[in-house]
């Protein structure tokens, strides 16, 4: 079977030593193939307890390598299979929260690098990768790595392609929930620029994008409410249509909210 020799293959191949495997064209339509087995029913297959047991390895030493830029459509090709393949294992919950943990110092620079690929797949992936290691490690990630985080999903929405957009706002929405009271003020500024920007979205001309920005800054108005309803108001008459804009108030409001002019 295709999955027990390409697992027989990184298993026997790594001999548990620390090398790093680069992937060829062919590589790539192989290793493609094999990872669509991630899945429950993959347990059947020979090999697959023995495979995961090698997981970090996998990561460390074949994914993480070929996710490196290098020029040239078969050095883009290549990170797409690397891209799809972790999130293949990320999607199939095969890697713990500490397995997650563990790895995204490394991955976390190398995938943020690959929101900017040409591939719409590619970034559309990246983007729930960020995503999850967003979910997974919540309010441990220090403030300096979410400050780095959001320039790049905050790019995304502004894609060429409708669903890196969606994705990129799922991802924004989840790191406003990585903030909590001791991080909130360090990132002031982040936030308050976040504020403007996620605004402009407000008055895009794709209602579903709208919706999406609207779901985010629901999540993000919980931190400063105060500043956010001021940028609102600023905005008010700029907007096409002020509704996006009259339902977010309304969702301010309905959380307690009340201006306090201090």
């Amino acid at each position: 079977m295709l999955f027990s020799s390409c697992s027989g293959y990184l298993v026997g191949g790594l001999g548990g030593e620390n090398v790093s495997f680069h992937l060829s064209p062919s590589h790539s339509i192989t290793f493609t193939q094999s990872f669509h087995f991630f899945s429950p029913p993959c347990s059947l297959f020979l090999g697959f307890r023995q495979f995961c047991n090698y997981l970090e390895i996998v990561i460390k030493d074949i994914l993480a390598p070929n996710l490196q830029w290098h020029g040239g459509r078969t050095a883009a090709a290549i990170r797409t299979t690397a891209v799809s393949c972790l999130w293949a294992l990320i999607y199939s919950k095969l890697l713990s929260p500490e397995e997650t943990l563990n790895v995204e110092q490394l991955l976390l620079p190398k995938i943020l690098a690959t929101l900017d690929e040409d591939s719409k797949m590619t970034r559309s992936l990246s983007c729930q990768i960020v995503r999850v290691f967003l979910e997974v490690i919540g309010k441990q990630f220090e403030p300096d790595k979410l400050a780095a985080i959001y320039p790049e999903l905050l790019k995304r929405l502004d894609d060429a392609s409708h669903d890196v957009r969606l994705e990129a706002a799922k991802a924004l929405a989840d790191w406003f929930r990585c903030i909590d009271d001791d991080k909130k003020a360090l990132l002031r500024s982040s936030i308050e620029f976040l504020y403007q920007e996620l605004l402009v979205g407000l008055d895009d001309p794709n209602q579903s994008i709208q919706l999406a920005v609207l779901d985010v800054l629901k999540e993000a108005g919980v931190l400063y409410p105060d500043l956010l309803v001021e940028q609102i108001k600023a905005v008010l008459h700029k907007h096409r249509s002020p509704t996006y804009l009259n339902l977010l108030l309304l969702h301010i409001e309905s959380t307690g909210w009340r201006y306090s002019k201090s």
